[in-house]
């Protein structure tokens, strides 16, 4: 549980926390201010309040966001099994880029090579990234584990056959590459 990211979250958190009472000490010190005040004074201590109740507001709505987000990313970091999914059909990616076929292999190493094949310096011009992450980068994510390292390139690999064909289609026009992407059901398949 201490980890950098835990860190980080707890430091939000915190921060958070620590906002929202400074505010409220702040709307506190002002109605105290109003029962002494004058007249005179009573309207724009009742307007600093006034603006002082919305920021709060918009304070307790940007930690009710924070935290859903975080729990959203949890979410999504799941395994398919953690959520009580089944895996899908076993599929290959087949690609051919420039009208060169990648050789076939497993599907985050064919897109890997894919995006050799394109040029992982044209790749990473695009600056894509992914829940955050770069598609290619020179440094190794310390929050994503699911990388390749190809030629002194972190490549990042977890995707579906779909997402990656997807992908690899979406960099293939972005650096005008021809790039043709195919999934096909795997021969041992023999699920439904």
């Amino acid at each position: 549980m201490n980890n950098p990211s835990t860190n980080s979250v707890l430091r939000v958190d915190q921060s958070f926390n620590e906002l929202a009472a400074a505010l409220d000490y702040y709307k506190d010190d002002i109605k105290l201010e109003r029962l002494y005040a004058e007249d005179s004074q009573d309207e724009a201590l009742t307007s600093k309040l006034r603006q002082l109740t919305r920021l709060s507001g918009l304070v307790a709505e940007a930690q009710r966001d924070w935290k859903r987000a975080l729990e959203n990313r949890r979410h999504r970091v799941c395994s398919p099994k953690d959520q009580g999914h089944s895996r899908g059909r076993n599929t290959i990616l087949r690609v051919a880029v420039n009208g060169v076929q990648v050789p076939e292999g497993k599907g985050s190493e064919v897109f890997a090579a894919a995006l050799d094949a394109i040029g992982l310096t044209k790749v990473a011009e695009l600056k894509k990234s992914y829940a955050g992450t770069p598609l290619v980068s020179r440094e190794e994510a310390t929050d994503y584990k699911n990388q390749k390292l190809l030629k002194g390139w972190y490549i990042l690999i977890h995707f579906s056959n779909l997402a990656k064909k997807q992908v690899l289609e979406e960099v293939g026009l972005a650096t005008g590459t021809p790039i043709k992407v195919e999934i096909i059901r795997a021969p041992s398949d023999r699920r439904g």
